[in-house]
């Protein structure tokens, strides 16, 4: 409050007038903040170094400095003292991965007020190298294991990795000694060739990554067996060629030409696998070999079975 008063004279009395209120504010500060690395490994020491300006940008000389990460003060470094040339630092680290929200806060004095950074992202944890294999296997028969590595950055990388085609999850595999592996079902993927990503979920010092691999599904491979009976017909017989086709783990469906030599004869529909149809008379005597050519389906190849040969008398 401030206060003029009259001192008087011999014929006035003095007077003081009523208080009025006079503010004086301190003066602004400015602080900024430097960090050594941005995108340190865990456990990787960095360097915090800040510098606190007053009015006319001069250096402050006075007065102390918090340094806080995520906006929880960094141990050791929550009142650093500002040096002659209005410079102060410390020394931090991060045990685990993540991104933090690094600030340096001027505490003030009596008369300059306190200041804030803005906040500098620091990214901690490692990148880690994802490798995966190409892989086949035979539908029904022999399912395809699907194996890599995750590299971590001087030290063992943990965590999983998923296996996906597409939108599709084959399954997650557990990472030991870096390694990882997961063995598909014999039926788990239809055949073909398709491309399999495998994501890394990253652990507390590794940061998630991917690569891909060749994923290579042959077609379930066909036993068939044919019989024509009689064996031993006569010209003018219409014989009867049966089938039976077979594959791992499948009752394989489609067709099954019958054919004499290249010429086809008739064609069987499979049903449960197996199958007969009704040949052509015999128009001449001599020997008859047949065979038998499977069409294949989407899970299974096509085949063909051994020759059988008649003689028609």
């Amino acid at each position: 409050d401030v206060v003029a008063t009259y001192s008087g004279t011999d014929v006035l009395k003095g007077v003081a007038s009523d208080p009025s209120a006079f503010t004086v504010a301190k003066a602004a500060s400015t602080t900024g903040l430097l960090v050594s690395e941005t995108s340190p490994f865990t456990g990787q020491v960095v360097q915090l170094l800040t510098k606190v300006t007053g009015p006319d940008d001069a250096a402050m000389t006075t007065g102390q400095v918090a340094f806080a990460s995520a906006g929880t003060a960094i141990p050791g470094c929550s009142a650093v003292a500002v040096t002659d040339e209005g410079y102060a630092s410390c020394s931090t680290s991060w045990s685990a991965r993540g991104t933090y929200a690094v600030t340096a806060a001027y505490a003030g004095t009596d008369q300059i007020a306190g200041s804030t950074s803005s906040a500098t992202s620091v990214v901690a944890g490692a990148d880690a190298t994802v490798r995966a294999q190409a892989a086949t296997g035979t539908y029904g028969s022999k399912g395809a294991t699907l194996a890599g590595e995750v590299q971590g950055s001087g030290r063992v990388a943990t965590g999983t990795v998923t296996l996906s085609s597409g939108s599709t999850v084959l399954g997650t595999a557990t990472l030991v000694g870096g390694r990882w592996s997961l063995a598909l079902g014999a039926t788990a993927v239809l055949p073909g060739t398709r491309t399999v990503t495998a994501t890394y979920s990253g652990d507390a010092r590794h940061h998630p990554g991917t690569d891909s691999a060749s994923l290579t599904i042959t077609k379930a491979k066909p036993a068939m067996a044919l019989s024509v009976t009689p064996s031993a017909p006569k010209i003018g017989t219409r014989a009867v060629a049966s089938v039976t086709v077979t594959a791992p783990g499948l009752v394989p469906t489609g067709t099954v030409k019958i054919q004499m030599n290249g010429r086809t004869l008739a064609t069987v529909t499979l049903v449960d696998g197996k199958g007969t149809a009704t040949l052509p008379a015999f128009g001449g005597r001599g020997t008859k070999a047949f065979t038998a050519v499977y069409s294949g389906s989407s899970r299974i190849g096509t085949g063909t079975s051994a020759t059988k040969t008649l003689v028609v008398r």
